[in-house]
C-alpha cells in the first residue's frame, strides 16, 4: 500500500479510530466521509453545495486551500435506531 499512495494511486486515511484506510484516487471525484462511532461505518458523500461554500469562505479571508478533509463523527441510521430502542427498554 505505500507503494501505490507514493505512486499518487491510492491516499491514505487515518480516521478517530485509529485504524489506517487506503482509498483508490485515480478518476475519483473529491469526497469527504460521515464515521459512525457507534458501529465504525464509514460513508462517503459529494457535495458540490458544500465545496462551493469552502471555496467562497476561502476567498474570503484570502486563503489558498491546496487539499482538505471533511469527516463528521455521529451515529449511522442503524446504531441511532438501535441506541432509540435501548432507551427505550430502559
Amino acid at each position: 500500500m505505500k507503494l501505490l499512495t507514493e505512486l499518487g494511486l491510492a491516499a491514505q486515511r487515518k480516521f478517530a479510530d485509529g485504524e489506517t484506510r487506503y482509498e483508490p484516487i485515480s478518476g475519483q471525484a473529491h469526497h469527504d466521509h460521515f464515521i459512525c462511532v457507534g458501529c465504525g461505518k464509514i460513508i462517503e458523500f459529494e457535495d458540490e453545495a458544500l465545496e462551493t461554500l469552502q471555496k467562497r469562505i476561502a476567498e474570503r479571508y484570502r486563503f489558498q486551500t491546496l487539499h482538505h478533509r471533511l469527516e463528521l463523527y455521529g451515529r449511522c441510521a442503524d446504531c441511532g435506531v438501535r441506541r432509540n430502542r435501548s432507551k427505550r427498554k430502559g
